[in-house]
């Protein structure tokens, strides 16, 4: 079996991760839902202190379960490290 090659990822992967962040606070900020699941791996894992969402299925009821205590908030992403292993990217 061949070794699979590792790449590491380019500023234009730099830049697409920031901008997808940049997505997700915005659009969730601004109320737009549809657009927040969007930015969403069909798997997406949310772990937080409501619990463990799985898939975009339990993520739009993330959503319910965060509405009241997060209205009037914003979310601010800054100072973004974007680490790589030649396969994956984690931000």
């Amino acid at each position: 079996m061949r070794e699979r090659r590792k790449m590491p990822i380019t500023y234009k992967d730099r830049v697409e991760i920031q901008e997808l962040i940049a997505r997700y606070a915005s659009s969730f900020d601004n109320g737009n839902f549809d657009d927040w699941l969007d930015v969403w791996a069909d798997d997406g894992i949310w772990d937080g202190a409501l619990g463990v969402y799985v898939g975009k299925s339990q993520l739009s009821k993330l959503m319910v379960d965060l509405g009241g205590p997060l209205q009037d908030k914003r979310r601010v992403m800054t100072n973004i490290v974007i680490s790589e292993d030649g396969e994956h990217a984690k931000a």
